[in-house]
């Protein structure tokens, strides 16, 4: 008001005996006064933002732990990279494995989770100051989920079929479109069917139940063997092939080498072309191959005393060298 008061003293002494002449100072000078009044609003109150902004904490983010095999994660700006142990991954990140691949992610609030084989998930949600769950989206695939007793939080996992609510607890989801099974080995989950054909089912430690899309959730089955023994193992052996490391090459050698590792704590035989050779877990396994000419398939498989199967092919191509020219 002091600005205002002090533009009517200077308009009356110089208008004078002109009153119409002062009305218009007064009105153009009134049209002037408030947008400098706005703007300084604005400009004090973006400063306060920017004040609050600072003192906001950090969204928290989750961390690719370990990581044996490939895949990759696409950003929300739809940025692609490999997947490889140390880096962070923020909400709304399109996670993906491939096949005989295990990826382990850490997030906050006691919360892992590991990928098995070939398997896609979004961290919808990631519990933060602003968030009050984690949210995991798995559209297909299979995880391993460890979650320690949550205070302020809670875990969330959609499947097309179900929705599985936790707070604390050792359990498995394998999920695809048309259906989804949940094993829980410690702790107990509640499983909500997404169509709600069916009430909520809450799976106790060493039971499973498995949903159908547009069928519900069905009975609860005993796992067999008691949970985190072998009977309850789930998780078929991971096989890492390390040359040739892309499992494609071309020789001109009759004979190749593969090189290739096994993981798996309960590991019973690895067959190579249909032939066993020694299942020595976490040992490197280097076996010599015979070839034709052209392309020659090598066949992996390895099996454990659970009777969880993987496989792996690599591919080899054969071109002899061309005959020697005939000494004249």
């Amino acid at each position: 008001m002091y600005l205002y008061d002090f533009f009517s003293c200077t308009i009356n002494r110089l208008t004078g005996r002109m009153p119409f002449l002062k009305t218009l100072f007064q009105v153009s000078g009134i049209f002037f006064i408030i947008p400098l009044f706005i703007c300084a609003q604005k400009a004090g109150g973006n400063a306060a933002g920017a004040e609050r902004g600072k003192l906001r904490p950090p969204v928290l983010h989750a961390t690719v732990n370990r990581v044996s095999g490939n895949g990759f994660i696409r950003r929300a700006d739809n940025t692609k990279i490999k997947i490889t142990a140390g880096i962070p991954v923020y909400k709304n990140d399109f996670i993906q494995t491939y096949k005989n691949s295990r990826v382990s992610i850490d997030l906050p609030g006691d919360i892992s989770f590991e990928m098995i084989g070939e398997s896609a998930v979004t961290a919808s949600k990631i519990f933060n100051d602003q968030e009050t769950a984690t949210g995991i989206k798995m559209p297909y695939g299979e995880i391993l989920v460890k979650v320690k007793k949550l205070q302020n939080t809670r875990l969330e996992i959609e499947t097309p079929v179900i929705l599985v609510g936790v707070r604390g607890t050792y359990f498995g989801v394998r999920s695809d479109d048309l259906k989804a099974s949940v094993r829980v080995f410690e702790g107990a989950v509640t499983v909500h069917d997404s169509e709600k054909r069916s009430a909520a089912v809450l799976v106790p430690a060493g039971y499973s139940c498995e949903a159908k899309k547009g069928r519900g959730i069905g009975v609860l089955i005993p796992i067999t063997g008691a949970p985190g023994s072998e009977s309850s193992d789930l998780i078929p052996p991971v096989i890492t092939i390390l040359h040739p490391f892309s499992g494609r090459d071309t020789c001109s050698a009759a004979e190749y080498s593969i090189r290739l590792r096994v993981l798996d704590d309960n590991l019973d035989k690895i067959f190579i072309n249909g032939f066993p050779v020694p299942a020595d877990p976490g040992a490197v396994i280097e076996q010599k191959i015979s070839l034709h000419p052209g392309n020659n398939k090598i066949i992996i498989q390895a099996l454990d005393r659970n009777n969880n199967r993987s496989g792996a092919e690599i591919n080899i191509e054969y071109i002899p060298p061309p005959p020697e020219a005939p000494a004249r």
